[in-house]
């Protein structure tokens, strides 16, 4: 078992997490989209399901390439290489689910997200 592995499990209710793509599950990492694409497959979700939340330029390019819909973490620079927007942290983000499958997700007055469960 990896270190960070341990490192997750002590910090976060390792429980929740379904998947984990580590750099050596892929031959080419970030900006590549092959790290994203692996978690799609091993999630079996389509990619326009998937939001990553990224803070490097390489993460988003990586993250759009597969075809996800990405927000940026810090700076608005990551808009110039193809987050949908940014936020400056996690502290604006909702996550409210209803018993009929929707998820709605907010980031602040203007962006907000609904997915409906099929």
């Amino acid at each position: 078992m990896k270190t960070y592995l341990n490192y997750i499990r002590f910090f976060i209710n390792y429980q929740c997490i379904s998947v984990i793509v580590e750099r050596d599950d892929v031959t080419k990492g970030k900006p590549y989209p092959d790290p994203y694409l692996l978690a799609i497959k091993r999630l079996n979700i389509p990619a326009n399901h998937t939001i990553v939340f990224e803070d490097s330029s390489s993460g988003v390019k990586s993250a759009v390439a597969a075809g996800t819909y990405c927000v940026g973490i810090g700076g608005e620079n990551l808009l110039s290489v193809g987050a949908q927007f940014t936020i400056t942290d996690f502290s604006a983000v909702k996550i409210v689910t209803h018993p009929n499958g929707q998820i709605m997700i907010s980031f602040d007055d203007q962006h907000q997200l609904t997915y409906i469960n099929p």
